[in-house]
């Protein structure tokens, strides 16, 4: 007998204030369940249009990161890259040849906030001094697109991670993972761009994976954890 479970795919769903509205199939039978989604802070989630959207406080996240509609349910995580998509604030170090254009083109949240990496020589590093945790994993991403590839680079101490990954012209979200040295203090994490690359979206979190997109300005934030319950 196949386990019941949760219908979310094909509209038998709504989603007001905490609750989620779903149902519970049962032979022939849907029977209509409540969750309560607890969380103490907004978050972001894919809305059915392919965009990223806030959320807020305390309200069930129906995310189509995978093309269907799914409840998204994380840990607590904190963005520490500092102006995540202000490419142009002092805050990142741009090597010479490399500039930024602000709001280029449509972006991941479906308004005009994308930046345009134009590299006209040099090695095309846009990176951020960090001091970087002991023995912590840490994940790296980043939203891009053009018809080539870029690195991302990390430095920690007296280690290094390169990782090279190839784009297309539609924007995808790329990641990194690494652990950090047992003696590791002071360093850096950013970008290589090979060529005219477009980004939006920066994002450095401790965890062994990525989680959904935390936007940040001045100061690191912290997206809370995901409490759901079965009324």
């Amino acid at each position: 007998m196949a386990i019941p479970s949760l219908k979310l795919g094909d509209g038998e769903w709504a989603v007001k204030e905490t609750k989620l509205l779903a149902t519970y199939p049962v032979l022939n039978r849907k029977i209509p369940v409540e969750i309560d989604a607890i969380r103490a802070t907004t978050a972001t989630r894919v809305n059915d249009l392919g965009f990223i959207e806030s959320v807020g406080t305390g309200i069930a996240r129906i995310d189509y990161s995978s093309g269907e509609a799914a409840l998204l349910v994380e840990p607590q995580r904190t963005n520490l890259s500092l102006y995540s998509n202000q490419f142009n604030n002092s805050y990142w170090t741009k090597r010479a040849g490399l500039t930024i254009t602000d709001d280029f083109s449509i972006s991941p949240d479906g308004t005009n906030n994308s930046s345009k990496c134009n590299l006209t020589s040099g090695d095309g590093y846009l990176f951020r001094t960090f001091n970087f945790n002991p023995s912590t994993t840490y994940t790296i991403s980043v939203f891009a697109k053009i018809a080539g590839s870029f690195q991302f680079n990390i430095f920690s101490g007296s280690n290094s991670f390169v990782n090279t990954v190839n784009t297309s012209n539609e924007f995808q979200r790329f990641s990194f993972t690494f652990t950090t040295g047992a003696t590791t203090s002071a360093g850096d994490f950013g970008i290589k761009v090979f060529n005219n690359l477009e980004i939006f979206g920066f994002q450095l979190e401790i965890g062994n994976s990525i989680s959904s997109y935390i936007p940040t300005l001045a100061s690191a934030i912290t997206r809370n954890q995901d409490l759901i319950s079965k009324t």
